[in-house]
């Protein structure tokens, strides 16, 4: 599936031009690539944020812990049981689930968590991948966080990248890797689970600015 919409990709451009205009075959050939790449897509894709952490209760812990190691609190333990009974009444009991997940304690915490609710047995399979991990701040010291995100507001979200971290940017990129590999690919990334029923769902347990620029690829 992969291989033929890359070619479709190629064969739209070869009868588009750069200002989009071309061809009519050209444009009923990209409607059909479009078409295909939606085909493609699995029936759901839920992105889920991680229920609330020891960091959100407490906004001094990470002066002290480092940030992949934060936990979830009780409540934030509640809230991914939670998500889980939601996704369940959203997808239907005859899901077949791909569970993405960045590395951090918290969202595989939280992805343990709805999985408890979802049910294991939905699950196909888990795929731990840092890509969706949250945007690294750089080693900064409290003292410096305020001029730092001084700095930030003057130049723009998106674009200021912490002393040692990383810019919103940077995050867009490999959010874009990790859609354009697994989700839009589809293929044999979302095949199949040990019974080789094919996969249905994605369901990504990420952070808060990731989930917002994994929604930039699908407004692109």
């Amino acid at each position: 599936a992969a291989a033929g919409l890359l070619c479709g990709a190629v064969g739209v451009q070869r009868f588009l031009r750069p200002n989009g205009t071309g061809t009519t075959a050209g444009r009923g050939l990209l409607v059909a690539y479009n078409a295909a790449v939606r085909a493609a897509l699995p029936r759901y894709v839920i992105l889920v944020r991680h229920g609330e952490s020891q960091a959100n209760a407490d906004h001094t812990l990470l002066r002290r812990k480092a940030d992949n190691l934060i936990e979830l609190t009780a409540r934030g333990s509640q809230q991914a049981r939670a998500v889980g009974e939601r996704i369940r009444a959203v997808v239907g009991e005859d899901a077949y689930v791909h569970v993405y997940v960045s590395p951090f304690q918290r969202t595989l915490q939280t992805a343990r968590g709805l999985e408890s609710s979802l049910g294991a047995s939905r699950v196909a399979r888990w795929s731990i991948d840092p890509r969706i991990r949250e945007q690294e701040f750089g080693n900064i010291q409290p003292s410096d966080f305020a001029s730092l995100r001084h700095d930030q507001r003057a130049v723009g979200r998106f674009w200021y990248r912490f002393p040692s971290g990383e810019s919103g940017a940077d995050v867009y990129d490999r959010v874009r890797q990790w859609w354009d590999t697994t989700v839009l690919a589809g293929g044999a990334q979302l095949c199949c689970g040990p019974s080789g029923r094919t996969v249905d769902v994605v369901v990504a347990v990420t952070h808060g600015l990731a989930m917002r620029l994994i929604l930039m690829q699908v407004a692109a």
